[in-house]
């Protein structure tokens, strides 16, 4: 960042301001200086502000042009004090739309920092910031559609304080859609403040999408009781909330995604809300067995990706999902192991299947094709990304399939190449073929 920045008074987009040390650099007031500067900026090094009185002088409360902000500290600092008297300082504009504060020093965060007079503020992030233990009352902003909170290693309790900052009584998070926290160890109470018990208007009636990471002390019987509106809930990492979703009340709730929980064997861990029909399982990496009851009774749709012992020929025959009838769409992707000859394994499912895919499965060589011909029901099969993978069952596809899609396996290729492979009238009765189109 050349000093002489500030001599460029008529500049209107600067992407990154970095604050100097020792001289070296321009200093943090020079941005006041910057009078026409709109759209988005970024201040880093934050860390290096000498004198805090300089940050007045940055006068951000005047660029009016500015509507996304980003915030970064790069190193942490003993003295907590200091880092909240510079976010004070570097109050912006009420014409923001997005904020993004990282690596925050301080233990509670500023007034202005979810001040209601933010009306147009969409977008949050909070990220980093290790020594707060309570986090703003984001609930104030109205036009709030979208949060990130990452990182609060000391926040045990969310209560009153992220719902109201005490000069509003208006209904909070009332325009929000989607939510995410991770990375919060010490966090185990999420209180419900105001009008939660009513579906239409409450706190966080909009909500649509919820991501909980890394949250391992969180357990079922904190989240939320109402979320009409909630589409889609993301799991990741230990956490205590798989066995206890059966207590969840999300009339919307249509999709589950669980990622990298490690300690997770058998899923799923108790009754499932039956509104679900989409089921990912991501990167659980001691998944052994998939229980044979618990399974939402509308569930259409399960990817299984990168669970690498679930594949074991000890494993594979326990996937009991032969009671699912309303599956539709399964699909299998990322298996870094061997997968013996019977993959997948015959009579684990019901012939309700219509779409079956593979990816990414580089020990893959043949199909079991007793599995495959159980499938009656089938209309499209894909193929990706098994480059070991020989040929198609000799007892043929499913008479049923309209559509056959290989891509990324150069042997299958070869062998059943349009017109010209020396397979290809096995599959060329099939309506629609791709491959590697």
């Amino acid at each position: 960042m050349p000093p002489q920045v500030s001599n460029l008074k008529n500049l209107e987009n600067l992407k990154e301001f970095v604050v100097g040390k020792n001289g070296d650099g321009p200093n943090i007031r020079e941005l006041g200086k910057l009078q026409y500067l709109c759209g988005y900026l970024c201040i880093k090094g934050l860390e290096n502000v000498e004198n805090v009185e300089d940050v007045w002088k940055a006068n951000l409360k005047d660029k009016k042009g500015i509507t996304e902000l980003k915030l970064v500290w790069n190193d942490e600092s003993d003295d907590s004090h200091k880092p909240r008297e510079i976010l004070n300082r570097l109050r912006p504009h009420t014409n923001l739309e997005s904020l993004w504060i990282g690596n925050y020093g301080s233990t509670n965060f500023p007034d202005w920092v979810g001040h209601h007079s933010f009306s147009c503020i969409t977008r949050v992030n909070l990220m980093g910031c290790k020594n707060c233990y309570i986090l703003p009352a984001l609930g104030q902003l109205p036009s709030l559609e979208e949060f990130e909170i990452s990182g609060f290693d000391m926040v045990e309790s969310i209560g009153e304080q992220f719902y109201y900052n005490g000069s509003s009584s208006a209904t909070a998070f009332k325009s929000l859609k989607w939510m995410s926290f991770s990375d919060m160890p010490r966090w185990k109470e999420w209180l419900m403040c105001g009008s939660d018990e009513e579906e239409e208007g409450g706190v966080f009636s909009k909500v649509e999408y919820l991501t909980l990471s890394d949250c391992e002390m969180i357990n079922g019987a904190c989240l939320p009781d109402n979320l009409p509106s909630l589409k889609e809930l993301e799991i990741r990492g230990r956490n205590q909330l798989l066995g206890s979703l059966s207590t969840c009340h999300y009339p919307s709730l249509r999709t589950l995604i669980i990622s990298g929980c490690g300690e997770v064997e058998s899923f799923p861990q108790g009754t499932l809300p039956s509104t679900i029909t989409h089921i990912a399982i991501i990167s659980c990496q001691k998944l052994v067995s998939l229980s044979d009851e618990g399974w939402p009774s509308n569930l259409n749709s399960i990817l299984i990706r990168n669970c690498g012992k679930l594949f074991a020929d000890t494993n594979i025959i326990k996937w009991n999902l032969r009671s699912v009838t309303s599956l539709t769409s399964l699909y299998i992707s990322e298996v870094p192991d061997e997968v013996g000859d019977s993959f997948p394994e015959e009579g684990q499912f019901a012939n309700t299947l219509t779409s079956f895919g593979v990816r990414d499965i580089p020990s893959l060589k043949s199909l079991n094709g007793g599995f495959l011909k159980q499938l009656t029901s089938l209309e499209f099969m894909s193929i990706s990304s098994c480059r070991q993978l020989q040929c198609l069952p000799k007892e043929g596809l499913p008479a049923s399939l309209s559509w056959l899609l290989i891509d990324d396996c150069p042997l299958l290729k070869a062998r059943y190449q349009r017109e010209m492979g020396k397979d290809w009238h096995k599959i060329s009765h099939i309506p629609r073929i791709d491959i590697d189109a």
